[in-house]
């Protein structure tokens, strides 16, 4: 869909109506097959280096960055930059701005930075008031959400995949508490390596939202540092446990 006729189009005639079949599927998506099962979930490894590009409610996608270090589940962490997220703040230079967000078992904190061309650096500029909080994912997270592999695609060149390589298309979803309802679709090759992510967090059919991270880059057991975690806003500390070890999804970053 490329123009608003398109889009009307397709609104008039929706998929969901008409009869479709894995075979159809197959006919516009050479290797697809549908299967669903439980087994052969992936895991994040407990270094997991990530990085890609973001669409979601800003006006540009955006380039994204993911450390992620897992010990135990008191003591784990995430952090991930979200460069061009400025956009809401500045449409004429949407690049310029960078947010991260780093969380573990007791928090969330938001350090925010703005690109400085004399130094050629990011220069922090304040600590944001966090999303709510839902806990650093656990490594089976999929597993532990009761995700499903919906469908596969086999050696397909227009997915980037060999003769030999298998993609899983993998659906879950989350109770945020509240009411709200996280929904994920993700795209992970066989040996574990993640290929596209996206979050849709529903409350109503009137407030809900949608991101998607396309990753150009995901590496399991990565070499990660602790400089590779430093923000000038700190951790968070214990202030719930028992409540925040209750959950292990991911942070809402809608």
């Amino acid at each position: 869909m490329v123009t608003q006729q398109d889009v009307q189009r397709a609104m008039a005639f929706p998929l969901a109506l008409g009869d479709c079949s894995a075979k159809d599927i197959e006919a516009v998506i050479p290797g697809f097959s549908a299967v669903q099962s439980g087994a052969g979930l992936p895991r994040w490894s407990d270094k997991t280096y990530a990085q890609g590009w973001s669409t979601g409610a800003d006006y540009v996608p955006y380039f994204t960055r993911v450390c992620y270090v897992w010990t135990s589940r008191a003591e784990n962490k995430q952090q991930t930059a979200f460069i061009g997220v400025g956009a809401n703040y500045s449409r004429s230079s949407p690049y310029s701005l960078r947010t991260d967000m780093c969380l573990n078992q007791d928090g969330t904190v938001q350090p925010r930075y703005e690109w400085d061309n004399s130094s050629n650096a990011w220069g922090f500029r304040e600590c944001l008031q966090p999303n709510p909080h839902v806990g650093t994912p656990f490594p089976d997270w999929l597993e532990s959400d009761g995700a499903l592999i919906m469908g596969q695609i086999r050696g397909n060149p227009e997915f980037g995949l060999a003769s030999n390589q298998t993609l899983n298309l993998i659906a879950a979803r989350a109770p945020r508490g509240g009411g709200e309802l996280a929904i994920f679709w993700v795209w992970f090759l066989e040996n574990g390596v993640g290929i596209l992510f996206s979050e849709g967090n529903y409350v109503n059919p009137l407030s809900h939202n949608l991101q998607v991270i396309d990753y150009n880059l995901f590496v399991r057991n990565a070499r990660l540092s602790e400089e590779d975690f430093y923000n000038p806003c700190g951790w968070a500390k214990a202030r719930n446990a028992k409540v925040l070890a209750a959950h292990g999804h991911f942070m809402h970053i809608g």
